[in-house]
Parts: structure tokens; C-alpha cells; sequence
């Protein structure tokens, strides 16, 4: 491999380590990328801190064998679905708080994006950073990463040709299933968004999957360095709920990259030239 390609394998393994058992969910597209962004954010070690609001808002109890803990403890998984940027800066305090931060990032980077991922691409190197050195091990709980600006309205042809589609939205195959959950301690979910109503839709399809498996869901309103909650959450049933129609119509509407992940030129009204279907690998 190139020089480059080392650094992007490396810098996915500092996020995904192979020993993790949440690595098999993190998103490698957008890490095929980096070096790509100009630098739109400097980031700051202060923005980091342990004892920041995340680390004050959740704490990952001791660490023990999959399925085993002490009486009363519950293990649970957290979900950040955030503005990017807040979403990473949650990620370093999550991981000084003892728990995995997984990346499910399933975007690429291309001209006049509709989805802007500058923000994270800017930040891999300095969040993993802060993730290697906060060293939360293989059993660690996860905090799956999202970035809720993921889905910002309509596009048209006629006003967005030229534009990169890359909007994205997640699925129940993008997590482990509410089995495998249980299979590794967690016996609870805390959903970390923007406000205490309920989830978005894509969201709400995994949310209440695990819901119907007996895993507690609950949600906690996240801005900045304020929290509100956590306050039990019963998520209702989205459209379309475990309707494959609904994937494939989903699908139809999104342009997905030849590297893996979503993103595609839109074209002219009128023209072809749709994004393809692939899978993307370092190198």
C-alpha cells in the first residue's frame, strides 16, 4: 500500500481497532478520504476534557466479561445523533467516559456536497487521538456516531443539478442487532439528540427493533455543554416499519458511490448518469 493508504488504514484502526467487537459496524468510506479536507475546523484538547458535559452525563460502569456484570448494573449503548462537529467532540468525552465511539459516517466528500462532512474528516485524526489515549478496551459499551444533519430536505434536479448528492440515512443492518447487544452486556440504549421528542425516522426503525426486544430506551437533549435528561423514551412506529418497499423506495431516492457509501453527481433534468452501487477498500 501506499503511504497514504497506510495512514488511512491507520487512522481507521484508531477508531476501529480489530479487537473491538463494535468495529464490524464502523463505516470505512469517509476514512478513505481523509486528507481531503482543507481544515475547516481547528481543533482544541479543551474541547475534550474528561469531565466535559458527556462525561458527566454518562459514566460506562466497570468493564467485565460479555454478559456478566455486577447486580443492578445495567450496561448500556449510547447513540449520538448530533450536528457533526458536536457529534465528535461527544465522541473524545464518550471515550474518557469509557466507552467505544463508533463511526457510522456513511457519506463521501465531493464539489458543492449537500451534506457538509468537512467537520468530520477534519477531526478523525485529533478525536482518535483522543480516543487511543483514553484507551477504552475491547469490552468497552459503544457510543454509535451519527451526524443529524444527515437528511437536510429536498433536492431537485432543476435547483441542485451540478450539486454532490451525498445525503445518507442509516438502516437496522447499520447496528448489531438487540441479540447481539444482549449477548455483550447492554441491557439499555441512550439516544443523545437535539431536543426529547423522538428520533428520526431512519433512527426510529433501529430504536424500536430494540425496543421490541426488551432493551430500555431513553434520551437525553444534548446543545453544547447543556443536557437535559435522560427521561424514558417509547419510540413510535415509523412509516414503513420492517417494510422492505420502504428500503428499496428509500434507496431509489439516494445516489450511492462507487467507493461505498452515499454520494453522487446530480445531474441535469433530463439526463442520466444515476450514482452506482460498490463497495469501497483502502487502497
Amino acid at each position: 500500500m501506499s503511504d497514504m493508504s497506510d495512514y488511512k488504514q491507520a487512522l481507521f484502526d484508531l477508531w476501529a481497532p480489530p479487537g473491538s467487537p463494535w468495529s464490524a459496524w464502523a463505516k470505512p468510506v469517509l476514512f478513505t478520504q481523509a486528507g481531503m479536507c482543507p481544515g475547516a475546523v481547528h481543533w482544541s484538547a479543551s474541547a475534550y476534557h474528561e469531565g466535559g458535559a458527556f462525561a458527566k452525563l454518562v459514566r460506562a460502569p466497570d468493564v467485565r466479561a460479555p454478559g456478566v456484570r455486577a447486580p443492578g448494573v445495567s450496561r448500556q449503548a449510547i447513540v449520538v445523533d448530533l450536528p457533526a462537529l458536536d457529534t465528535l467532540c461527544a465522541a473524545a468525552q464518550l471515550a474518557q467516559s469509557g466507552y467505544r465511539p463508533v463511526p457510522l459516517f456513511n457519506t463521501t466528500r465531493g464539489p458543492l456536497p449537500i451534506v457538509r462532512v468537512d467537520d468530520i474528516l477534519d477531526g478523525f485524526l485529533s478525536v482518535g487521538n483522543v480516543i487511543e489515549a483514553a484507551g477504552p478496551g475491547d469490552l468497552a459499551p459503544p457510543a454509535f456516531l451519527l451526524d443529524s444533519h444527515r437528511q437536510p430536505g429536498n433536492v431537485s434536479r432543476e435547483i441542485d443539478a451540478g450539486k454532490f448528492d451525498n445525503r445518507w440515512l442509516v438502516f437496522p443492518q447499520d447496528f448489531p442487532s438487540a441479540e447481539f447487544l444482549k449477548e455483550h452486556g447492554i441491557d439499555s440504549v441512550l439516544l443523545c439528540q437535539a431536543n426529547l421528542t423522538q428520533p428520526a425516522d431512519d433512527l426510529a426503525h433501529v430504536l424500536l427493533r430494540w425496543q421490541e426486544a426488551g432493551l430500555r430506551i431513553s434520551c437525553a437533549w444534548a446543545d453544547g455543554e447543556i443536557f437535559a435528561g435522560p427521561q424514558s423514551l417509547t419510540v413510535r412506529t415509523p412509516p414503513g416499519y420492517r417494510s422492505w418497499m420502504r428500503r428499496l423506495l428509500v434507496l431509489l431516492k439516494l445516489r450511492r458511490s462507487s467507493a461505498g457509501g452515499f454520494g453522487g453527481i446530480i445531474p441535469e433534468a433530463g439526463s442520466g448518469g444515476e450514482g452506482r452501487f460498490g463497495g469501497g477498500r483502502f487502497g
